[in-house]
């Protein structure tokens, strides 16, 4: 499949919890247009959510974000059932947004 924009591994850099609920999950990649989670539950594509990123540091650095569901895969992670599911970010069109997914990438890049 081709991208449009290249992934980068996250390595642990970054936090991301699903809202309003709080559920964390493993951040894998991420890039200009979308990323890739280790989510505990199932999502149909399509489906749109908004996510907690945290840039822990000095100052810790929190966005969220909106993304739509582009596939789900049903996985298992040391005997545990687990779902990679890659998301495509929403409303890129906002200065606001474009700026988080900006400052998100050149934390993983850099």
């Amino acid at each position: 499949m081709d991208r449009p924009h290249r992934r980068f591994a996250v390595g642990g850099r970054l936090g991301c919890h699903l809202e309003p609920h709080n559920i964390s999950l493993l951040l894998l990649n991420v890039s200009r247009n979308g990323f890739l989670v280790r989510s505990p539950m199932a999502s149909r594509v399509d489906d749109v959510y908004r996510f907690r990123f945290v840039i822990e540091g000095p100052r810790d650095a929190i966005f969220v974000l909106s993304a739509r569901v582009v596939h789900c895969a049903k996985t298992a992670v040391d005997g545990v059932t687990a779902y990679l599911t890659g998301l495509e970010f929403i409303d890129t069109s906002n200065p606001v947004c474009q700026r988080a997914i900006e400052h998100l990438v050149g934390v993983v890049t850099n």
